[in-house]
């Protein structure tokens, strides 16, 4: 009886941990299905004057999450784009909330990323993560090599990574959740529709 009683709990575990992750899964990434009527537009290439239309000022989005028709939650980011220097510098902050039956998640991150003329793409400079509930998490991430090193401090354990490719000249910058989304939407503004990306997870680089 006791087996069985541990085994049962064992599986409720396993159940809140595969959705809290599912749930923080879709607040990262809800804003990359963010579109504007700028998008419709596709251009090979950029002026400054044309790039530096694209990415000013502050934008602020609200999205609600719901759960089989519930709302459960809220997920609130602002980017500001900086362009009063040469090079192109956006901060993204973004929190949320989830209440789902036993699950109170909450989700901040801060990113900082900048855009590199010499490479024609985005570079994550730093980024810093905090999740409350059942998969709490402290991160933060350091970014050197135009993007191909990372120093990630999960807690309190610090781990190094770095991207490799067999051909240097495929090699990509790793990215955050908000970087990544920037990126997607400046490829498919040039038109781009294939193209390989690359994100620094907190134990683990994930490729697209």
């Amino acid at each position: 009886m006791t087996k069985l009683t541990n085994r049962t709990k064992s599986n409720k575990l396993t159940i809140k941990r595969l959705f809290s992750l599912k749930v923080l899964t879709l607040l990262s990434f809800l804003f990359i299905a963010c579109t504007d009527p700028l998008q419709a537009k596709v251009l090979n290439t950029f002026t400054a004057e044309e790039f530096s239309d694209l990415h000013q000022g502050d934008k602020i989005f609200e999205y609600n999450v719901y759960v089989m028709g519930k709302n459960v939650g809220y997920l609130h980011r602002t980017i500001n784009w900086d362009n009063s220097e040469k090079v192109t510098k956006g901060t993204v902050t973004s929190y949320g909330e989830v209440t789902f039956l036993w699950l109170d998640l909450t989700y901040q991150q801060q990113s900082s990323m900048q855009y590199s003329p010499q490479y024609h793409h985005f570079l994550t400079s730093r980024f810093s993560q905090k999740l409350t509930g059942i998969k709490s998490r402290e991160m933060t991430a350091e970014l050197s090599d135009n993007g191909l090193s990372s120093t990630v401090t999960l807690n309190t354990e610090v781990s190094h990574y770095q991207q490799q490719s067999e051909n240097e000249n495929e090699n990509q910058p790793l990215y955050d959740l908000d970087t990544l989304g920037a990126q997607i939407r400046l490829n498919l503004l040039q038109g781009k529709t294939r193209f390989p990306l690359s994100r620094q997870a907190s134990s683990k680089i994930e490729r697209y």
